[in-house]
């Protein structure tokens, strides 16, 4: 937006065309991100390969903890219910590391589907007792 202008000056047709400039911007910008970031995936795997790491298989990361002794840890410490949102990040704040693009997903079904936890209601879960 033009500086000196009131936002109250420009006209609603004014306001459309500059949000769609801006979409179309962001559009761009999300397209050049995935490109850069599926040559940066191809480089990280030459990389790996010459380590002598991509030998061993599969391209996700490796922690130290698997996801649900870190998600237990979490709710431990926690001591009370929280929500998966809460969880997510918990587990990120410990360094845990994800190449999932759905890591919220695989975090809600480790929730529902392993028997240590249990929801409390909708959307929050805590250890089972």
């Amino acid at each position: 937006m033009p500086r000196g202008r009131s936002i109250n000056s420009f006209s609603l047709g004014e306001l459309q065309k500059l949000i769609d400039n801006q979409k179309t911007s962001l559009s761009k910008l999300r397209q050049q991100r995935a490109k850069a970031a599926k040559e940066l995936g191809r480089i990280d795997r030459q990389i790996a390969t010459i380590e002598g790491k991509g030998l061993r298989g599969g391209g996700g990361a490796k922690n130290a903890m698997g996801l649900v002794k870190t998600m237990e840890m979490i709710l431990g410490k926690s001591g009370k219910p929280m929500q998966v949102a809460d969880i997510v990040n918990g587990v990120l704040a410990t360094g845990y590391r994800s190449t999932s693009p759905q890591f919220r997903s695989i975090v809600n079904q480790a929730l529902i589907k392993d028997k240590r936890f249990t929801s409390t209601e909708r959307g929050k879960y805590t250890l089972k007792k």
